[in-house]
C-alpha cells in the first residue's frame, strides 16, 4: 500500500429531478379564481347564453393557466431538490473518504511502528541481561518493566488495527467506491514469539534468585501506567497469551466474510480496470499501424 497518497474516495449518488416526487394539497384558488373571472365577463358580455360560454371559456383557461405555472413550479423545486440532495450526497461521501483514507494511513503507520517496538523491548531485554549479571536489582526489574511497556504499545497498536479493519470493511459495505483492500499483504505482521519467549527467559533467573526475587515481590503487585494491564505481574504472566488473542482477532477480522466479499469486489474491480487499459494500449497500437500502413500506402 503506498503510504505516500491516500486519496481514494467512495463514490456519491447523483440525483436527478425526474426522482423527485412533489406532493401538494389541492389548489382551491384556481377555482376561485375561474369563478371569479367568469362572472366579471358574464356581466360584461350580458346575454345569458352567452354569460355560460364565456364562463366555461374562463374555467378551462383559468385551468390550463394554472396547470401550466403549477408544473413550471414543481420542475424548478425538483431541480431544486435533486441539487440540493446531491451535493448532500457529495459531502457525505467526502467525510467518508476521508475518515476511510485517515484510517488506511494511521493503520499503515501503525503496523510500520510494529518492528522497532519489538526491537525496543529485545533491547531492554538485553540490558536486563547485563543489570543481573552486574547484581543491580532495581535496574534490572526497571528494564523489564521498559520491555513489557514496548510488548503492550505493540498490542495495543494491533487492536487498534483490527479496531480500524473493522470499522473500514463495516463503511464499505453496499458503497460503491475505489478504496484498496484493508491490507492486500497478509503477512506483514512481525513474529512476537521469539521475543516473549526472550522475555520468559530473562525473567525466570531474576524470579529464582532471593535477592532479585525479593525486590520482585515489592514491585510485582504495584499499580503501572501499562495500558491493558494492572500490574506489572499481571503483564508479565498475561502479555504472550494477551498479544497471541489481539493478533488472531485481526486476522479474523480481515478474514471475515464481509472483508472477502468486499476484497472479492476490489479484485474484480482491478482486474476489469487492468482489461480496460490493456484493450486501451491495444486499440491505440492497431490504430498506429493502420495509420503507418495507411501514410506506405500513399
Amino acid at each position: 500500500m503506498d503510504n505516500a497518497t491516500y486519496n481514494y474516495q467512495v463514490h456519491h449518488k447523483e440525483v436527478k429531478p425526474e426522482e423527485i416526487v412533489l406532493t401538494y394539497k389541492p389548489d382551491s384558488g384556481a377555482v376561485g379564481t375561474t369563478w371569479v373571472i367568469g362572472t366579471i365577463l358574464s356581466i360584461i358580455v350580458g346575454a345569458s347564453a352567452r354569460r355560460w360560454i364565456v364562463f366555461f371559456i374562463a374555467l378551462g383557461i383559468t385551468y390550463m393557466a394554472t396547470r401550466f405555472f403549477r408544473n413550471q413550479r414543481n420542475e424548478e423545486e425538483k431541480a431544486k431538490i435533486a441539487k440540493s440532495t446531491t451535493e448532500q450526497n457529495m459531502n457525505n461521501a467526502r467525510n467518508i473518504s476521508n475518515q476511510l483514507n485517515n484510517m488506511l494511513k494511521v493503520s499503515t503507520g501503525l503496523v510500520q511502528e510494529l518492528p522497532g517496538l519489538l526491537g525496543k523491548a529485545s533491547q531492554a531485554l538485553e540490558r536486563a541481561r547485563a543489570e543481573f549479571s552486574s547484581n543491580a536489582f532495581s535496574p534490572y526489574w526497571d528494564c523489564i518493566e521498559q520491555a513489557t511497556r514496548h510488548l503492550a504499545n505493540f498490542n495495543n497498536d494491533i487492536q487498534q488495527i483490527r479496531n480500524y479493519a473493522e470499522q473500514y470493511y463495516r463503511i464499505l459495505q453496499d458503497k460503491k467506491h475505489n478504496f484498496p483492500s484493508f491490507f492486500p499483504e497478509r503477512e506483514i505482521f512481525p513474529d512476537t514469539v521469539p521475543v516473549i519467549n526472550e522475555l520468559n527467559t530473562v525473567v525466570r533467573p531474576g524470579l529464582t534468585n532471593f535477592q532479585f526475587a525479593t525486590i520482585w515481590e515489592h514491585r510485582k503487585t504495584q499499580n503501572i501506567l501499562i495500558q491493558g494491564f494492572g500490574t506489572l505481574g499481571d503483564a508479565i504472566s498475561n502479555m504472550a497469551a494477551s498479544i497471541s488473542s489481539s493478533i488472531s482477532y485481526l486476522h479474523e477480522t480481515i478474514s471475515s466474510n464481509t472483508a472477502q466479499m468486499i476484497d472479492q469486489q476490489i479484485m474484480s474491480r482491478e482486474s476489469f480496470e487492468r482489461y480496460s487499459n490493456s484493450h486501451a494500449r491495444l486499440m491505440e497500437d492497431q490504430i498506429k499501424r493502420l495509420e503507418s500502413l495507411d501514410r506506405k500506402i500513399k
